[in-house]
């Protein structure tokens, strides 16, 4: 395919937004489409919602540039799309498993209005065995029309997804047609890029198993970090002399509070469901999700013993979102812990630069503060919950002075513990049993 290509992206959430901007900017012309109107009004008008670097940036610039359209209705641009991505959600109960109606829902708008398409491309993160429902239900309703399907999954990190869909580690395109799946690898003009072509069920499978292996690296280092709180051992630096060996890395190898957010959770549940759908459990992958899950009972039990307790306690919350640079609050490890605390009888406040899209029950259950520093006047503990980078510069000694108490629990490893100390405050930290108290 040329770099004029015809693209339709069907879902201008933080997947589709992140694609749709990057195939425009390469140059081609790209349809976005999603069913919320009020969110299509705003992406045409140059607003864009989601807090990521550089992506503001560059869906203006490509709007301008025309090369980049939003729309409500289906029928407007996507007749004249060759290819489509589909980067619906595909939410995962844990009951009944992956929820593909809005991917099938997205599949019946092409296969309405997508006179010229030839190629679907699955973008969203799917359970194994997913392509192949779709096939069988594009056949049944499609009948003799040609459609060839591509899963690409991505590896976006939120906080540099551009980045990383610009320049990506690996392109995965797995297709029952090896002249579409590189068809799909073509538009993205990165040759320089190492790119695997493979069936549709190990396309799908490398993503789930890429996520699932994330998160047990960070399930590792948390549960290591609770032995390092019993033995006096210093978890950063276990970690480091771990992260020297070139088969292990030193990546996601951070102790904290946990994982959280729109993908390691969902697809790690996902794939525990496929594989109990497929006749067993996966103790290892259940065993990651157990140790994550727990981990703000960690914190919330080092709370417990150094306050004596927690009902009528006032603890302050520093960041709600599942990570810095991030306007995202889906999983996020501190919401839980909040929750957690406040219906231990502890009073909540809570402080996060991307407040102005906190869900409602941050606000029916926290008392929320956009500035940290009035956040922490009166309260018996501090809780570093997300590494901002404004809370890792934050003056203890003027934070001291505004507390009742004298307790700071980093949950994320990143405070200067002498600059706490020095300010007459107690440290404790995951995994840091010489440094912490």
């Amino acid at each position: 395919m040329g770099s004029n290509s015809s693209i339709a992206v069907i879902g201008a959430g933080y997947v589709g937004l992140v694609n749709a901007a990057c195939l425009a900017d390469i140059g081609h012309s790209v349809a976005c489409f999603d069913t919320d109107s009020k969110k299509v009004s705003r992406l045409t008008n140059g607003i864009v919602d989601i807090l990521e670097p550089g992506l503001p940036e560059l869906v203006a610039k490509n709007q301008d540039a025309g090369r980049l359209t939003f729309h409500a209705a289906a029928d407007e641009g996507l007749g004249h799309a060759e290819t489509v991505f589909l980067c619906v959600d595909t939410p995962t109960d844990p009951v009944t498993g992956p929820d593909l109606r809005n991917l099938m829902g997205a599949i019946d708008s092409v296969l309405d209005h997508g006179e010229s398409t030839s190629t679907l491309v699955l973008r969203s993160t799917v359970p194994p065995g997913t392509t192949a429902i779709v096939s069988e239900n594009i056949a049944a309703r499609n009948g003799h029309r040609a459609l060839d399907i591509v899963v690409h999954p991505e590896f976006f990190q939120e906080g540099q997804a551009v980045a990383d869909c610009q320049a990506p580690s690996r392109v995965v395109v797995g297709s029952d047609s090896e002249a579409a799946a590189l068809r799909v690898a073509d538009l993205w003009q990165n040759p320089e890029t190492p790119c695997m072509a493979t069936d549709t069920a190990t396309a799908e499978m490398i993503k789930q198993a890429s996520n699932a292996f994330l998160a047990a690296k960070i399930s590792f280092i948390n549960e290591m970090a609770r032995i390092c709180d019993a033995t006096g051992a210093d978890i950063d630096l276990v970690a480091k002399g771990m992260g020297l060996d070139p088969r292990i890395g030193r990546r996601y190898l951070q102790a904290g509070i946990g994982f959280g957010g729109s993908c390691l959770p969902k697809d790690l549940r996902a794939l525990i469901s496929s594989a109990r759908s497929l006749g067993w459990s996966p103790p290892a992958l259940e065993a990651v999700l157990k140790v994550n899950d727990d981990q703000i009972l960690v914190i919330a039990e080092k709370l417990d013993t150094r306050l004596g307790g927690l009902r009528g306690k006032k603890v302050a919350i520093l960041g709600l979102t599942f990570k810095p640079d991030t306007a995202d609050f889906r999983d996020s490890p501190a919401m839980s812990l909040g929750l957690h605390l406040s219906r231990a009888g502890v009073e909540i406040r809570a402080t996060d630069p991307a407040l102005d899209q906190a869900p409602q029950v941050a606000k029916n259950e926290f008392e929320l503060f956009t500035d940290p520093e009035k956040c922490v006047v009166g309260v018996d503990a501090v809780v570093l919950a997300t590494a901002w980078s404004a809370y890792q510069d934050l003056n203890w000694a003027d934070i001291g002075r505004s507390m009742s108490g004298d307790l700071v629990v980093d949950g994320r490893n990143v405070l200067n513990v002498s600059e706490i100390k020095s300010a007459g405050l107690r440290y404790v930290g995951a995994g840091r049993g010489s440094v912490s108290d």
